[in-house]
């Protein structure tokens, strides 16, 4: 019993120094028994993990040595030269899968969905709870996911980590038909934010984004993808001189071509009758479901309507029900690893698509110990901070402050209706 008296008490001294001297204030822990010394009728506390001073025996049994050190290398593993490549082939994976925005938003909410997160809509009633997982998304291009520890009450903090999902583009204008020049046909596009810089000289560039089509009397949204090179923006060889050097209008000498005027029935397939002068445009076409000069489609090259259409699985007859869409150039050269020990990522859309993915990697890893949690855990994934972040969707706006204000009421017990401020 002495024995047990003073192990305790020279423990509590252990720890008390060691917590002075890292300049911290903190209650001695609690040791464990040795069981080499407990078989023998003794009693000795023993900081985990460490040596018995009476029998000089380690606290931590044998068997779960190997265990306790699988589990650290799962939780803490260890980046090296051969195995560098085996980190970044599954963000490489995400960056081909995913060249837009719309599609980037759509694979995490999958991946969201696979480990058990409830997905919240806006506009409904929210019931949040202790140990929950949830997400809420807005646009299509924002989201925000959040992880409630078990011990979680009112009042009790929330811990955040956000990062934009948007990259520098090139956008197809609302009319992206565009007079042709010398037999070719060319893309009107716009440079969001910054894009359109010299870098995207000679890419070869595909097509995607999202496409609004009328099905019966709904607007359904689809995710569209043509992944194969389908425009460049050509670049003068350089012993032209002072014509290839610039600098260039971005709106008038950077215009992407897409095809040659040899296809010629691709660009009269869809000839027009004639229509009044000031006839307004119709956002859902003509009510006998014909295309019109007003319509949308009118707007945007036959060819490309007709591929986006194949790539949807929409018949001629149906091109009239696309009322819209929201479309982006991007680089089809694959995300690959490189360097001499592949320490290197080699690919566009890494700002900001590289925290992201990290982020919301690090929330589905992080729910295992919500047991044990009494905070908010968060992440935000926000769309147009390239342009301000001012809109809606944009990290300024009040997507987080909402979501934040109606889950933590949820959590208080307040009233059903009393979030209806919140709702879009």
């Amino acid at each position: 019993m002495a024995r047990n008296i003073a192990s305790r008490q020279s423990l509590r001294e252990s720890m008390a120094d060691l917590n002075v001297s890292a300049g911290r204030s903190v209650t001695p822990v609690a040791g464990v028994k040795c069981e080499s010394c407990a078989s023998a009728g003794q009693t000795v506390w023993v900081l985990r993990g460490k040596t018995c001073p009476l029998c000089a025996k380690s606290t931590t049994p044998a068997s779960a040595a190997p265990r306790l050190e699988k589990q650290k290398q799962t939780r803490f593993p260890q980046a090296t030269r051969e195995n560098a490549a085996r980190y970044k082939k599954p963000f490489c994976d995400f960056l081909n899968n995913n060249p837009t925005v719309f599609h980037a938003v759509d694979a995490l909410k999958k991946d969201l969905k696979e480990q058990g997160f409830t997905q919240l809509n806006e506009r409904n009633s929210w019931e949040i709870k202790p140990s929950g997982k949830y997400f809420v998304e807005r646009n299509g291009s924002s989201l925000i996911a959040f992880v409630v520890g078990a011990n979680y009450e009112p009042g009790n903090g929330t811990v955040i980590v956000a990062s934009h999902i948007d990259a520098l583009t090139l956008k197809l204008k609302p009319v992206s038909q565009v007079p042709n020049k010398a037999g070719f046909l060319q893309l009107g596009v716009a440079p969001y934010a910054g894009g359109l810089g010299h870098t995207w000289w000679d890419r070869d560039l595909g097509i995607g984004g999202r496409v609004h089509i009328k099905e019966g009397d709904k607007i359904v949204t689809k995710l569209v993808k043509l992944d194969w090179p389908i425009a460049k923006i050509p670049s003068l060889a350089e012993h032209f001189g002072a014509p290839a050097q610039g600098p260039f209008n971005k709106e008038t000498q950077m215009v992407p071509v897409i095809i040659g005027l040899d296809s010629s029935d691709s660009q009269s397939q869809m000839a027009e009758p004639h229509v009044e002068p000031f006839s307004q445009p119709s956002l859902l076409g003509r009510a006998d479901g014909s295309v019109g000069r007003t319509s949308f489609i009118s707007t945007q090259p036959p060819a490309l309507i007709s591929a986006i259409a194949k790539a949807l699985d929409l018949n001629t007859s149906s091109y009239a029900n696309i009322v819209n869409w929201e479309l982006e150039l991007f680089d089809v050269q694959p995300a690959t690893v490189a360097g001499l020990n592949k320490e290197f990522i080699s690919a566009g859309r890494i700002d900001d698509m590289l925290c992201s993915g990290a982020a919301l990697q690090a929330l589905i890893k992080v729910q295992s110990y919500t047991s044990s949690s009494s905070m908010i855990q968060v992440v935000g994934l926000f769309d147009d901070e390239e342009i301000g972040s001012l809109l809606r969707q944009g990290a300024k706006g009040n997507f987080l402050p909402i979501t934040l204000e109606r889950a933590i009421g949820s959590l208080a017990g307040h009233k059903p209706d009393s979030d209806l401020m919140g709702r879009c």
